[in-house]
């Protein structure tokens, strides 16, 4: 299940446009969540998604996110949408 974005007093600061996904196994959701809250506090202008390993192409696909900070996966390179070199 993704973490939407915070809103976290968004008139103090213009809202980016760039998306931002963390992705890690659930054995390592504390680890997920950490990261992704980190990357909040230090920069609230992003939209900060964070979500299971296992949903990942599903959430490159709903997110579009323009990074993606995730676990290495077991098959292959994923294709489809995501983050763009």
């Amino acid at each position: 299940m993704r973490t939407p974005p915070c809103a976290t007093d968004e008139s103090r600061r213009e809202k980016s446009d760039m998306r931002v996904l963390v992705a890690f196994e659930d054995v390592r959701s504390v680890y997920r969540e950490v990261i992704a809250r980190a990357i909040r506090d230090l920069r609230p202008d992003l939209e900060v998604y964070s979500g299971a390993r296992r949903e990942l192409e599903h959430e490159l696909a709903s997110i579009d996110p323009h990074v993606v900070i995730c676990s290495r996966p077991k098959h292959g390179v994923y294709s489809g949408a995501g983050a763009r070199g």
